[in-house]
């Protein structure tokens, strides 16, 4: 009896250490998926915590990416037994001078085509290549004839078709196109991965825009003249990833018309740099040991309450600085969302990610602040 008792009780426990590893690992898994969560990541809107705005380059249209932006292309229907000697010969002489990626879309469409008093027939609607690369029929049956001999050529249709010329921001757009256009290849969206791995510590960062608009306040009290705007550029600690001010700058156009609060902002750390690399050395910047002349700013981080002007966004360009969060968008003026989106081209030799702070309650605040200024800066406040 007791023996029995024993046994029970031994099963007892090895049921109970089973249930609290699977409850132990349960709750990893869920802790997991909460942090792993991206509920926080508007992707439609490139938003996320519903305070940062991504601005990125794009050519796709931005007033309404669901609305595409078409450009004509070279088809022809083929019959499916000559796909394969089509498809080397796009690969080897088209390809290599395609003036316009067409990885976004499917290169065939398969249609069966019925005609009367006749068994229906498989046709294969091909996209031979974009219109920029060839101005007429003529050019293309000559290249045809001179490295295409496997194709039958003679029973080939050609004719141009409107397709969109940018891939879709979307999986639901993709759908909508391929039933409307052409069928579209459907891959992702390689900004949805960037979007949902950028590293966001929401609360220092709110710390950072209202200790920029402290700086604002703090200065348009003492002086109530200027344009009201400022711009901290910060650096990233290494160890507890704490943000150290190295320089708070603020607007002085008035004075010159090179002193906006970005480029003061740069010049000061180019001043600082160079004591600090002289100090370093021991000796003069000309002597100095170059592996340590880094680019000024590069990957430092800059706060400021307007959007750059196309001068100012190039300059950082130069400084190489790692990320910008503005407040205010300048329309007129503005090099970033409003014009070129100078951050994020790929012909300038470097980028940096740009990020807009649209939270209202610090938007609100700095409205507050520059309504207070003087009716003549408010004025060229909103032209930066």
């Amino acid at each position: 009896m007791v023996f029995k008792n024993f046994n029970k009780i031994n099963s007892f426990i090895a049921d109970l250490s089973k249930s609290v590893k699977i409850i132990k690992r349960t709750s990893k898994q869920m802790g997991n998926n909460k942090e792993n969560s991206t509920e926080h990541v508007d992707l439609e809107n490139g938003i996320i915590h519903g305070v940062l705005k991504q601005v990125k380059y794009s050519p796709i249209n931005s007033t309404d990416p669901k609305k595409a932006i078409l450009t004509n292309v070279w088809c022809c229907d083929i019959s499916p037994t000559q796909s394969k000697a089509l498809i080397t010969f796009i690969r080897e002489f088209i390809t290599p001078n395609e003036t316009l990626p067409l990885v976004h879309v499917k290169r065939f469409n398969k249609v069966i085509e019925n005609k009367p008093s006749e068994k229906p027939i498989s046709i294969l609607r091909t996209i031979l290549c974009s219109s920029e690369l060839f101005q007429n029929e003529t050019e293309i049956i000559n290249l045809l004839k001179e490295h295409g001999s496997d194709l039958d050529i003679t029973s080939f249709n050609f004719y141009q078709k409107q397709i969109p010329r940018y891939p879709a921001t979307t999986k639901e757009i993709s759908q909508e196109w391929t039933s409307r256009y052409w069928p579209m290849s459907w891959k992702g969206n390689p900004n949805h991965q960037a979007l949902k791995a950028a590293n966001f510590n929401i609360p220092r960062e709110r710390a950072m825009i209202n200790k920029l608009l402290d700086a604002l306040e703090e200065h348009q009290t003492a002086y109530d003249t200027g344009i009201p705007a400022v711009t901290i550029i910060a650096k990233k600690s290494k160890i507890n990833g704490e943000h150290e001010i190295l320089t708070v700058k603020f607007d002085n156009r008035d004075n010159h018309p090179l002193e906006h609060s970005v480029m003061k902002a740069i010049d000061d750390i180019a001043m600082k740099e160079k004591i600090r690399r002289c100090d370093l050395h021991g000796t003069t910047l000309d002597n100095a040991d170059r592996t340590d002349l880094n680019y000024l700013c590069h990957d430092l981080l800059v706060y400021t309450t307007h959007e750059p002007c196309i001068m100012c966004s190039m300059a950082l360009v130069h400084s190489r600085i790692g990320r910008i969060i503005y407040m205010k968008g300048v329309p007129e003026t503005g090099g970033l969302s409003s014009n070129y989106q100078l951050g994020d081209r790929d012909g300038l030799n470097w980028k940096y990610d740009i990020w807009k702070w649209i939270g209202e309650e610090e938007l609100s605040r700095l409205d507050n602040i520059v309504n207070s200024t003087d009716k003549a800066s408010i004025e060229t406040a909103t032209n930066i």
